[in-house]
């Protein structure tokens, strides 16, 4: 009886340390904690520049302004009631909060990381279950005619950059994330044939044809494929844009041009 009572004794105290432990470490994140929701609330009430300035500056240097105003035009912040941060852990790296996130009636897991920087914690990761999240109306498919205008811009910018043989004012016009990835100049020395060969484009007064379904892939960017009935010249394109708040903005461009008599 006695051995039952001391064991019975070590396991009381080992359910008070842990508890003691735990305590502590809520204690120690409960700014984390009350952060991740200002950050929700902020996404909630559209203020995207509060939120994006809560961010880690690795964060920022992945996301641009724009990009991140395009992820939080989702229903889940729209509609974001409460959280609950259940699980909380610390290391030599920073700091994280786990739980869950109520969006009307849908219960999603969240994670949110925080690093320190300049003796202040900024947000370093930010996951959520979207698989049950439907994107706001800016991700849904445009209508016909409008699909058809954003492709005739992007087509008569083009065209211009070609004529000019600059594609500086072309390049300030795509996505700001592929500007991450490209040049002006480098756009310019992919489509030098058409400089080389004096590839004219006469669609000013021309509506593009869509010759595939308009689509929005899996990685969310607006796909266009067709072409314009020129008198003596094939013109097919397809075209990729990336919605950066508030409109699709450029990530793709393929042009090919075939004259009619060709063989």
């Amino acid at each position: 009886m006695k051995i039952l009572k001391g064991i019975a004794i070590g396991i009381g105290a080992l359910i008070l340390l842990g508890a003691l432990i735990l305590g502590t470490i809520f204690y120690i994140t409960k700014d984390q904690a009350a952060m991740a929701d200002r950050f929700l609330e902020a996404l909630k009430t559209g203020d995207t520049e509060k939120a994006y300035q809560m961010t880690s500056t690795e964060f920022q240097k992945e996301t641009t302004p724009e990009a991140f105003k395009s992820f939080a035009n989702r229903s889940t912040f729209k509609n974001y009631q409460s959280s609950t941060w259940g699980y909380r852990s610390i290391d030599t790296s920073g700091r994280s909060v786990k739980g869950v996130i109520q969006s009307g009636e849908t219960t999603l897991k969240a994670e949110v990381d925080f690093i320190k920087e300049n003796d202040e914690w900024k947000i370093q990761y930010f996951s959520y279950d979207s698989s049950k999240d439907e994107p706001e109306s800016a991700l849904s498919l445009p209508d016909d005619k409008t699909l058809k205008d954003i492709a005739h811009q992007t087509m008569l910018a083009f065209k211009k950059a070609i004529e000019l043989k600059n594609f500086d004012e072309f390049y300030s016009s795509i996505s700001d994330y592929w500007k991450t990835k490209t040049t002006a100049n480098e756009l310019k020395g992919i489509f030098t044939v058409f400089m080389e060969k004096e590839i004219r484009l006469p669609i000013e007064n021309i509506a593009p044809i869509l010759n595939e379904p308009p689509r929005i892939d899996e990685n969310n960017r607006l796909v266009l494929k067709g072409s314009y009935p020129l008198p003596t010249l094939k013109a097919d394109f397809k075209l990729i844009y990336l919605y950066e708040y508030p409109q699709w903005k450029l990530i793709g461009i393929d042009v090919n041009t075939l004259p009619l008599d060709s063989k």
